[in-house]
């Protein structure tokens, strides 16, 4: 019947210039552990590598279909488009949001399939299962996340024994199945970089599905320092301070957008915030640094 078609995985990946973290990830894959009835596609977007990822990966890895971008996508777009492509090319069962610098272990993936499996059958309701992803020393990097009471922030949702509920989740490892897949439809393009998961996150829970994290941990994630960071960097001016709050990988007009829309017009708080931290310590970063070039020396 169409029992092997209905336990297709697509995988859902971007990568940008990261030719040796993006090859490991894949070998990862490859050394999955898997029933017989399970087999494994990924839809891979290089956008605008000038490593030659894309090509290495055509050579090496014949069930990945590299798709071509155009430099400009940055994670939001990547995944946007790899995971529209998946959606089109094939009925797939379920649909796994990989980033390209996580390394799972050989039976993370079965363990996803089977947790939600048995959360179907146990809880009656359809949902989505998180990888938590922990970094080179073992602490928790990537999962799933839970609303602060009150406050629009989130925080990291618990590490024990027991499947934990979320109400949002970092798209780093992600099982979405394809009753989930096509009712939340496509990651929003509002979002270039930052934020386009916690949005689809809380998308499928507004939709009735529910959000389940698994237990122990399924792969390392390479710890990253990101360009979002640039605006508290010391050394630079208010212009330049203000300006790095545009670029896709911080921008301040999404974080707005994604705020309102999620928690109203409170988030005009943590926005305030934001601006009066960088009006506030700017000066004393000058002044500092004026202090430590007069100090005389020997």
């Amino acid at each position: 019947m169409k029992n092997v078609e209905l336990k297709q995985v697509a995988v859902i990946m971007t990568c940008h210039n990261r030719r040796i973290r993006t090859l490991k990830c894949l070998e990862h894959l490859v050394g999955q552990i898997l029933a017989p009835h399970i087999k494994i596609e990924a839809f891979l977007v290089d956008d605008g590598c000038s490593d030659g990822t894309g090509d290495e990966v055509k050579k090496r890895f014949d069930w990945v279909h590299v798709i071509e971008g155009d430099g400009n996508l940055f994670w939001g777009g990547g995944m946007r488009l790899a995971y529209l492509t998946a959606r089109k090319s094939s009925d797939y069962a379920y649909f796994l949001w990989l980033n390209d610098d996580a390394y799972l272990a050989p039976d993370s993936l079965q363990r996803l399939i089977n947790l939600h499996q048995e959360q179907v059958i146990g809880q009656q309701c359809e949902g989505v299962v998180v990888g938590k992803l922990v970094d080179e020393q073992g602490k928790p990097y990537y999962g799933g996340l839970s609303k602060i009471p009150c406050l629009p922030y989130f925080r990291r949702c618990p590490v024990n024994v027991h499947v934990t509920d979320c109400d949002t989740f970092e798209g780093s490892c992600v099982l979405i199945p394809r009753k989930v897949a096509e009712s939340v439809g496509d990651i929003d393009s509002t979002f270039r970089h930052l934020r386009g998961d916690l949005d689809y996150g809380l998308r499928v829970v507004k939709k009735g599905f529910r959000i389940w994290q698994i237990q122990a941990s399924v792969g390392v994630c390479e710890s990253n320092k990101v360009a979002s960071d640039k605006w508290k960097a010391s050394g630079i001016t208010l212009k330049q301070r203000l300006a790095s709050l545009r670029h896709p990988k911080y921008a301040v007009a999404e974080k707005w957008a994604f705020y309102r829309r999620h928690f109203g017009y409170v988030a005009v708080f943590p926005i305030l915030l934001l601006y009066g931290y960088i009006y506030l310590t700017h000066p004393i970063r000058w002044l500092r640094r004026q202090m430590l070039n007069e100090r005389p020396r020997g």
